[in-house]
């Protein structure tokens, strides 16, 4: 089992939340998070998640000397981007963010995000003229 820390300032960040919730599904992997008053237990995780936020990148010089083995998530600039060495990996979830990465590491892991729909009964009679669907987003997105 692969001892994971998910450092984060806020969990209830949207990208944090949801990863969080994905990755803590895998039995291989035992996920704690880590906020800022705990740093200094870093040494105790195989690999540190860092998620895509402002005040979470401030910590990265003290996350680096504390754990090297660090994971970016979702990175959404070229600043974010920048901060990847070659040792990292990066969990990424479009083209786009593919072409900033891939400057900076070969590490990528992409994860197309699918959510999951609950089943949803149609009353076509209701209008029957008309019905729309929407998704935005897809695995060229």
């Amino acid at each position: 089992m692969i001892k994971i820390g998910l450092f984060t300032t806020d969990i209830n960040q949207i990208a944090t939340k949801f990863y969080y919730e994905l990755i803590r599904q895998n039995k291989n992997f035992n996920l704690e998070i880590i906020y800022p008053s705990l740093i200094n237990q870093l040494k105790k995780y195989q690999l540190i998640i860092i998620p895509p936020y402002k005040k979470e990148y401030n910590y990265i010089k003290k996350i680096r000397s504390l754990n090297p083995k660090i994971c970016l998530l979702d990175p959404r600039n070229k600043f974010q981007a920048s901060k990847l060495r070659k040792d990292d990996f990066c969990i990424i979830d479009s083209v786009e963010q593919y072409d900033l990465v891939s400057r900076y590491s070969e590490n990528l892991f992409i994860y197309h995000e699918y959510p999951l729909f609950e089943k949803e009964t149609i009353d076509f009679n209701k209008n029957p003229k008309e019905i729309n669907i929407f998704y935005h987003g897809n695995k060229v997105h």
